[in-house]
C-alpha cells in the first residue's frame, strides 16, 4: 500500500472558503455541454433525469420529486470537493480501525459495542481513556498496513478527526453512512442546511463519478460581460419563469434524498473475478485437517487488491436467527437511557457493506466466513435467508424473499431511500459465504438435503497438505525413548484406528490437529522448539480426544500396551510419561509406526 499523509481537515476548510470569496460570481450561470451530459448520466444510474434550462436545473427524482436548482449550485458544490475528499479517507481509516479493534472498547458487561457506540464514546470522551484506546489502535493498523512513515502525525489527525467535529464542520455524527459529509458542505460553502442540502448530494457525485469529475474545470461557459453562451442577458425579469423556480426552492422546496435502488447483478470485476470461488462453500473434514486454514488462505486471496471486507462468526447451539440476521434489541446511549433499536447481526452487516459496494462504479467482494456451521440448528439460525441460498450462474439469488418491517427499516437507514425500497432482497453476486464443518464431531446437528444442496462442499483429506509437517520430540524414557515424528505417529495412530477398529476417516487425527506453535521446530533436524508443550498437548489432545470420543468403545484395545492401565485416563498419561508411544501396544512401533517412514497411505 503506498504510504499516505493526511491532510489537515481544518487547513482545507480555510483553503475552501478563501477560495470560494475570491472566484465564485453570484451571476447567472450557463453549465458547459459536456458537464450536463456527464451530469444527466450520473444521476440516471440511480433512476432520476434533469432537465437543464438557461439558469436552472429541473431534477426529477425516482420518487417522482422535483428539485429545483439554481445552477450555482452545480458551481458551489465544486469547492467542497477536496474537503470531502480527505474526509472519506479519513472515515475509511476510522472504519477500518474500529472493524479490527472493536474488542478495545468493551463495555462493563464484558460486550463488545457498535461501532456507532464506539464514535459517541469517542466524541464525548470526558476521562480521556476511550481516546487512548483509539490512538494505540490506530497506531497499531497503521503500522500493520505499512504506513510508517506518517504514523504519529496521522494518527494525532485521526483522533482529532473523532473528537472535535467542529475543526471538520460535521454535524451529523460520523458513524452515518448517508449524509456524514452534508454538514460540513454547507458550513464550507455557507448555505442553509433546509433550503439547499442538494448541493451536498452534488459534491458526492462529484466524487464518485470520475467522468463527471473531469468536467468540473470547463463546467461553466460565461463571458466577461456576465452573459451565458446563449448570449443571454444574466438573469432578468423578462425570464420570469426560472426566476420563480429559483426563489420556489430557496423558500418553499425540501431537500431530496439521493437513492440508488439495490444492485444485486453487479457483475462483480477486477482482482476477485475469475478466482474460481464458490459463493456458497462449505469445507468439511477430520479435526486437524486445516479447514479454518484453508478458508483463511482463500479469503486473503479473494480479497487481495481489493477494497472488500470479511467477517467472521462461530456458530454454537444456543446461536439464533436474531443474532445471525439482526432485531430490535435494547440499548443505552451516553446519559444511559435504554432505547430499542435494531441491531444487525453479522450476516446483515456484511449484506449491507456488499450492497453498498455493489451501488458503486467498482463493486468489491466481501464475505461472510461462519466456523462450526453445524455446531448450529442451521435451518433455524438462517430462517428465512434459506430461500437466498439458491443462486443463478452469476451468483444472484434465484428466488426473492420478502423482508420484515424492521429490516426494511434499517436498509433504507444505511443505505439510503425508503423503506418500501427493500420490500423484497436478494444475495448480491459480489456477497460470499464461506463455512467450515466437522460432521462426525460431539455436539453438532445434523443438516437436511435441502439446505446441503444449496452449498458447494469441499473435501480435506485427512492426510491434505501434511508434507509441511516436520516436528520430532522425544516419548517415553530409559528403554522405551524413541525419536518420534509426529507426523509418522499420527498416521500410524490412524492406521490402527482405521484397520483394527473401523473408525471413519472424520474421526482420525488431522495432521495441524495441533496448534502451530506446539509443532514449532528448531534447527534443521526438525527438533521441536518445547518438547514439553508437545508432551503436555499430546495428553491433553490426542489422549483425551481417543479416550473421550473416537475410540471410547475400544478403549482398551487402544491402550493395550503391557503396564498401560486404560481403565483410567489419568492411568493412560501417566503411562504415556514413562511408555511413550508402547502405550498403544507392544507391537505399535514395528507394526504401524515404523511402516508410515516410507513412502505409503492410510489403507481404509
Amino acid at each position: 500500500m503506498e504510504e499516505t499523509r493526511l491532510r489537515d481537515l481544518g487547513q482545507l476548510v480555510e483553503a475552501a472558503r478563501e477560495k470560494l470569496r475570491a472566484e465564485f460570481c453570484s451571476e447567472d450561470i450557463s453549465l458547459s455541454a459536456g458537464f450536463r451530459k456527464a451530469f444527466a448520466e450520473s444521476i440516471a444510474q440511480g433512476g432520476s433525469q434533469v432537465e437543464f434550462r438557461r439558469a436552472t436545473a429541473v431534477i426529477t427524482t425516482s420518487a417522482g420529486q422535483k428539485i429545483y436548482a439554481p445552477n450555482q449550485w452545480f458551481v458551489l458544490a465544486a469547492y467542497a470537493v477536496d474537503l470531502v475528499k480527505e474526509i472519506i479517507r479519513y472515515r475509511g481509516y476510522t472504519e477500518k480501525i474500529l472493524e479490527v479493534s472493536a474488542a478495545r472498547f468493551r463495555k462493563a458487561d464484558g460486550t463488545v459495542p457498535e461501532k456507532k457506540e464506539i464514535y459517541r464514546k469517542l466524541k464525548n470522551d470526558a476521562d480521556g481513556r476511550a481516546g487512548e484506546l483509539f490512538a494505540a489502535a490506530a497506531a497499531e493498523y497503521l503500522a500493520f498496513v505499512g504506513q510508517d512513515s506518517y504514523t504519529a502525525e496521522n494518527v494525532q489527525l485521526l483522533c482529532r478527526f473523532v473528537s472535535d467535529d467542529k475543526w471538520w464542520l460535521g454535524g451529523k455524527g460520523i458513524e452515518r453512512t448517508n449524509d456524514f459529509y452534508v454538514s460540513p458542505v454547507l458550513g464550507v460553502l455557507n448555505l442553509v442546511n433546509a433550503s439547499q442540502s442538494y448541493v451536498a448530494t452534488v459534491t458526492w457525485l462529484y466524487i464518485s463519478d470520475d467522468k463527471l469529475y473531469r468536467e468540473l474545470p470547463g463546467m461553466t461557459e460565461r463571458d466577461d460581460a456576465g452573459r451565458d453562451a446563449d448570449g443571454a442577458a444574466g438573469r432578468q425579469d423578462t425570464d420570469r419563469h426560472d426566476s420563480a423556480l429559483y426563489e420556489k426552492y430557496y423558500e418553499e422546496q425540501p431537500a431530496a434524498e439521493k437513492f440508488i435502488s439495490p444492485v444485486y447483478r453487479t457483475g462483480l470485476q477486477g482482482p476477485a473475478a475469475g478466482k474460481g470461488f464458490e459463493r456458497n462453500r462449505i469445507v468439511f473434514g477430520a479435526p486437524g485437517t486445516g479447514k479454518s486454514h484453508r478458508l483463511k488462505v482463500d479469503a486473503a486471496r479473494l480479497l487481495e487488491g481489493t477494497r472488500g471486507t470479511f467477517e467472521r462468526v462461530t456458530f454454537h447451539p444456543d446461536y439464533t436467527c436474531s443474532q445471525f440476521v439482526g432485531a430490535y434489541k435494547p440499548v443505552s446511549d451516553e446519559s444511559g437511557e435504554i432505547r430499542y433499536e435494531f441491531v444487525p447481526g453479522p450476516f446483515m452487516r456484511v449484506y449491507v457493506s456488499a450492497l453498498r459496494s455493489g451501488k458503486s462504479k467498482d463493486p468489491q467482494p466481501h464475505l461472510l466466513l461462519i466456523e462450526e456451521i453445524n455446531r448450529a440448528r442451521v435451518a433455524a439460525v438462517f430462517g428465512d435467508v434459506f430461500q437466498l441460498l439458491d443462486r443463478d450462474a452469476d451468483g444472484v439469488s434465484e428466488y426473492e424473499i420478502q423482508a420484515t418491517e424492521d429490516i426494511r427499516r434499517y436498509l433504507a437507514d444505511e443505505l439510503g431511500g425508503k423503506p418500501d425500497n427493500y420490500r423484497s432482497i436478494c444475495l448480491p453476486d459480489n456477497l460470499f459465504l464461506w463455512a467450515t464443518m466437522n460432521s462426525a464431531d460431539q455436539g453438532v446437528f445434523p443438516m437436511d438435503t435441502a439446505f446441503k444442496r444449496r452449498w458447494n462442499f469441499e473435501y480435506l483429506g485427512i492426510n491434505e497438505n501434511d508434507s509441511g509437517i516436520r516436528c520430532t520430540v522425544k516419548l517415553g524414557t530409559g528403554e522405551d525413548e524413541v525419536s518420534t515424528d509426529w507426523n509418522c505417529l499420527r498416521r500410524a495412530i490412524n492406521e490402527k484406528l482405521a484397520r483394527e477398529y473401523r473408525v471413519n476417516e472424520d474421526k482420525l487425527l488431522g495432521p495441524y490437529f495441533f496448534a502451530g506453535r506446539v509443532i514449532r521446530t528448531c534447527g534443521a533436524d526438525g527438533e521441536a522448539a518445547d518438547p514439553e508443550l508437545f508432551l503436555m498437548a499430546f495428553k491433553s489432545k490426542v489422549i483425551m480426544y481417543l479416550y473421550e470420543d473416537a475410540a471410547r468403545q475400544h478403549r482398551q484395545r487402544l491402550f493395550s500396551g503391557t503396564g498401560c492401565d486404560s481403565s483410567r485416563y489419568s492411568s493412560v498419561c501417566e503411562a504415556f510419561d514413562r511408555m511413550g508411544m508402547r502405550i498403544f501396544g507392544d507391537d505399535f512401533k514395528a507394526e504401524y509406526y515404523d511402516a508410515q517412514k516410507g513412502p505409503g497411505s492410510l489403507s481404509l
